[in-house]
């Protein structure tokens, strides 16, 4: 007899305000996890970005110690070279957000970070035959940046009067 006082009648459908509360709740549900969806595309998007940018200022921080390490002349420079370059001397400098290298009088972009950030190098002579280098990437949120250090095998002392930090450096080979 209780069991019959609690039976709900299944004759009548569903009302209009509970299907307007079950499609609310429905998409409520579903533009939260459209939002989380998205959330995560960015965020994915955005690592990988930096992690691509990274992994080019790490190799170019690669390729710079190996090539610099034997050089035979170098000299730390404040502003870049004016182009046309000269032939026998190379450099390295950024200009306009690309991280640039002349060899043999042409000029080559290691790193462009055009949409990425603002990018800049930095060189510091340490002692007798050492050169530090310090490469940066930052934005408005974010920043990144690689130190390294180059002992120069070719060389035995850093010649005279080289400027003591500058965004150029300029190196030759024999």
């Amino acid at each position: 007899m209780f069991l019959r006082k609690l039976r709900i009648n299944c004759d009548r459908g569903v009302t209009l305000v509970e299907l307007l509360i079950g499609v609310s709740l429905l998409g409520l549900v579903f533009s939260l996890a459209y939002s989380i969806y998205h959330f995560g595309i960015v965020t994915f998007n955005r690592g990988e970005e930096q992690i691509a940018l990274q992994q080019e200022v790490r190799m170019v921080s690669k390729i710079l110690s190996e090539e610099l390490r034997f050089a035979d002349d170098i000299d730390v420079l404040s502003s870049e070279p004016s182009s046309p370059y000269a032939s026998g001397e190379n450099y390295v400098f950024v200009k306009d957000n690309k991280l640039m290298q002349v060899t043999s009088g042409t000029a080559n972009v290691l790193v462009d970070s055009s949409n990425q950030g603002t990018l800049g190098i930095k060189f510091k002579p340490n002692g007798s035959r050492q050169v530090d280098f310090e490469i940066t990437l930052s934005t408005d949120s974010r920043s990144f940046e690689i130190s390294s250090s180059v002992i120069m095998m070719n060389i035995e002392t850093l010649p005279a009067g080289i400027s003591p930090t500058g965004n150029v450096l300029k190196y030759s080979f024999k």
